[in-house]
């Protein structure tokens, strides 16, 4: 058992030294997890608050303490995702596509004029497709690390991305 497996395990048993020390050490990793998939340190610094709360409220129900880091992260991406559910903010159709050369990408970029809202758009995909879309376009994760996250091959991954492009043009009227 290594060092934060057994602060977990500590934790699970109601030790408040131990409590402490992991809400310290989890810290930094969610808040600059946060702050990729959200890009703004306000919403990272409250989001990450949030995440340890519910972390901390729920630490019973993990079974495993070595699955700790997993199980934050997965916390933090649905958490992350109802934030944006909340908010629904308007996506710039800029750098989509950029890194996905074995995937059929969006129009160049320079095609759009200005901002489109996206989320009405959206909210027509699958829900697992539009986890992939968000996932992979807006939060800037790779195929591997949404595969390790979600349990997903990463061929499944290509393939929503794939048809959930397309799905997406057609709601938009974009030529494919």
């Amino acid at each position: 058992m290594d060092d934060l497996e057994t602060l977990v395990t500590q934790a699970q048993g109601g030790d408040r030294a131990a409590i402490e020390e992991l809400t310290a050490r989890s810290r930094p990793p969610i808040f600059f997890y946060a702050l990729k998939l959200l890009g703004n340190h306000a919403d990272a610094d409250a989001l990450t608050q949030e995440v340890q709360l519910h972390a901390l409220r729920k630490l019973h129900l993990l079974r495993d303490s070595r699955r700790y880091v997993p199980w934050v992260r997965r916390i933090t991406v649905n958490m992350v995702m109802e934030h944006r559910r909340r908010v629904r903010r308007v996506v710039v159709l800029t750098n989509l596509g950029q890194d996905a050369d074995y995937l059929d990408t969006f129009p160049d970029s320079r095609d759009w004029q200005g901002e489109v809202d996206v989320a009405q758009a959206l909210e027509t995909l699958q829900p697992d497709s539009r986890q992939a879309i968000a996932r992979y376009y807006m939060w800037g994760q790779s195929l591997p690390e949404i595969a390790a996250d979600t349990g997903v091959l990463v061929g499944t991954l290509k393939s929503r991305l794939h048809t959930a492009r397309r799905t997406l043009r057609e709601k938009m009227g974009v030529p494919c």
